[in-house]
């Protein structure tokens, strides 16, 4: 019953550590498979971009870990 991570990763493609880009993005446990990923922009943050990322990916039966910006998610839906 083991289902995707969602994590924050930040990335540049370059040297120097300018044009840094945040995504979101939910991986596979087993596979280490990318499932699914989204900008976060500067406008806004990892918890409104949450439940969009995982939209699209099908989790029936599977339990999701996050850390805290998605449980803030989950619990924010939940008011």
């Amino acid at each position: 019953m083991q289902g995707p991570a969602v994590e924050l990763v930040e990335d540049t493609g370059n040297t120097d550590g300018t044009d840094l880009v945040h995504l979101l993005a939910a991986i596979d446990h087993t596979t280490g498979v990318v499932l699914a990923q989204t900008d976060v922009h500067g406008t806004t943050n990892e918890i409104t971009r949450f439940r969009p990322l995982l939209h699209d990916v099908d989790l029936a039966g599977h339990v999701v870990t996050a850390a805290r910006a998605g449980a803030t998610a989950v619990r924010n839906d939940a008011r």
